[in-house]
């Protein structure tokens, strides 16, 4: 069994919300025009989902997310708002402020705040590479890296919020994520498991592509 590999998504950043009375959810409204990111193709409109979002108090919001099919490649791809962590049950924002040291309001267990800190740390050097890689096919020029700053702490101090922008960045150019981290590839998640399968809690070996929580 390989690791998991992350469904097909796009991810938008320009969206309003409409409170669904019927199905007791928020509407996901994109002002975006969304293109497929492995092919560049239309996207239509097949049919919508519910997600679960936890904020730092572990309240949850349920949302309404549309499922786009590719005219190009006939992919289906999740239309997922900058909010919503891919794969993860917590808000970006409560993340990012947990990465970036602080997050003393979030209740969220020890271990998880953990598992994000080491994950995120330990695909760095990863994601690094893929946001250069981004950037160039972006503008066509090299990307921008003084000395002793990289192109993802350069976002980290320009960016409010650089979580969710280089999320979307990097799901935007095609790069498929890994479901141990959302930024973690499948090469970087082998070399923290140790291992070709997917860890699940108390070391046990499970599909998490099976979980729905994309």
């Amino acid at each position: 069994m390989g690791v998991a590999m992350a469904k097909p998504m796009v991810i938008v950043s320009s969206f309003t919300t409409r409170y669904n009375i019927e199905k007791k959810c928020f509407e996901v409204i994109s002002e975006e025009e969304s293109r497929c990111p492995y092919c560049g193709g239309a996207l239509r409109y097949r049919n919508s989902r519910e997600r679960g979002l936890l904020n730092e108090l572990q309240e949850k919001t349920l949302y309404l997310l549309r499922r786009l099919w590719c005219e190009g490649c006939s992919h289906l791809h999740t239309e997922i708002p900058v909010i919503i962590q891919p794969y993860r049950h917590y808000a970006s924002s409560v993340i990012q402020d947990v990465l970036e040291g602080g997050g003393d309001a979030c209740t969220a267990d020890d271990s998880t705040i953990r598992r994000w800190r080491n994950d995120f740390n330990g695909a760095k050097a990863d994601i690094e590479q893929r946001l250069r890689s981004a950037y160039v096919h972006e503008t066509g020029s090299p990307a921008p890296v003084t000395k002793g700053t990289g192109t993802l702490d350069a976002l980290i101090k320009r960016e409010p919020r650089w979580f969710s922008f280089v999320m979307k960045l990097l799901i935007c150019h095609g790069h498929r994520l890994c479901t141990r981290f959302a930024f973690c590839p499948q090469e970087e998640a082998v070399k923290i498991t140790g291992t070709d399968k997917p860890v699940g809690k108390g070391g046990i070996f499970y599909d998490k592509s099976k979980e729905d929580t994309g």
